[in-house]
């Protein structure tokens, strides 16, 4: 169990830690609570606030990265399409790691970290240890970084072809 994610690394509740309580003055790891049948209070496991986890650079594992997003993304209250410009945006970019950063055929790694804080805003961040970018001028001219830096609020671009990309969006929460 990772600490750092109360509800579980993907939002499934650690039931020895954040079972459902009932009553439990000294529980803290909870957000929610509700009165049931018979005056029972229920407190309900809180939304997972963030992921982190690497994955093979295979387009087979891009919709592992998706379905990931929707499952963080869609409990924490986000609009529908908001949670769909994430997605897609992280999509494009984990895509383009996928086909750019091992050019040589080696089976690196990506790396997908993503949080959410308490009033919305959602950073992600993808990373690899491939060649490197060599990109420059305007991101709206590559297809896939074009798409993700117009969805997202901020997109900045750190490479170099020793230790790699690391591709950070920032998504400001809706006001």
């Amino acid at each position: 169990m990772d600490d750092r994610f109360p509800g579980g690394r993907f939002g499934k509740p650690d039931r020895e830690r954040h079972g459902f309580c009932i009553r439990n003055p000294v529980c803290t790891g909870h957000r929610a609570s509700s009165t049931g049948p018979a005056g029972i209070t229920l407190v309900m496991p809180p939304v997972a606030r963030g992921f982190e986890f690497k994955l093979t650079a295979e387009s087979d594992n891009v919709p592992i990265v998706r379905r990931a997003l929707h499952t963080l993304l869609a409990p924490a209250g986000l609009p529908a399409e908001r949670v769909a410009d994430i997605v897609l945006a992280t999509t494009e970019v984990c895509a383009n790691a996928v086909r750019h950063a091992y050019p040589d055929g080696d089976r690196g790694a990506i790396r997908v970290e993503v949080t959410i804080v308490p009033d919305g805003e959602v950073t992600v961040i993808v990373g690899d240890h491939g060649v490197g970018f060599a990109g420059g001028g305007d991101l709206t001219m590559e297809v896939g970084l074009g798409i993700s830096a117009v969805l997202a609020s901020d997109l900045r671009i750190e490479s170099s072809g020793d230790v790699g990309t690391e591709v950070r969006m920032t998504f400001t929460a809706p006001s």
